[in-house]
Order: structure tokens, then C-alpha cells, then sequence
């Protein structure tokens, strides 16, 4: 039978949160460089690009990017070419 050590609890609980925590800033780091990619393939800016020119892969990477950066994904308040 083991003994409860509460600062080895701490401590592997502290592994579980820093470890989801980057799992999450690489996840956004991918979909960042996956707009990057798409604005590249089309020579323009996020508000040039029309959504009736990109594939519905490079629309959904678009879409994720807004998501994480805070914007109103149904409004396109701030993108209405993306609507």
C-alpha cells in the first residue's frame, strides 16, 4: 500500500495542466500557420480573399482562425467577403 504524498499529487497535476496547456498554444500555432498558408497560395489578405475562391478546407482553416483570434464567426462583422 502506497502512502498519499500531496506534493507528488501537486506535482504530476501540474504536469497535466502544463502539458494540455501546450497542447492548446500548438494547436493555435497550427491554425494560424494554416491561414498564413492559404493567404500565401492566393497572394492576399485575409480581407481580399473571397470565399467563393477558396476550397471549403481553406474556408474551414480561415473560419478557425477568426474563431481563435475572438471574432463573431456568425456575424463576419469585420470579413463580410468570408460570408
Amino acid at each position: 500500500m502506497t502512502k498519499y504524498d500531496p506534493g507528488t499529487y501537486q506535482y504530476m497535476s501540474s504536469l497535466s495542466i502544463h502539458k494540455k496547456a501546450d497542447k492548446k498554444k500548438i494547436d493555435e500555432e497550427k491554425i494560424i500557420s494554416r491561414m498564413y498558408v492559404v493567404c500565401g497560395k492566393y497572394k492576399k489578405s485575409l480581407d481580399e480573399i473571397d470565399k467563393s475562391e477558396i476550397t471549403k478546407t481553406e474556408y474551414k482553416h480561415l473560419l478557425d482562425f477568426l474563431r481563435i483570434r475572438g471574432y463573431n464567426i456568425g456575424g463576419y462583422l469585420n470579413y463580410p467577403n468570408l460570408a
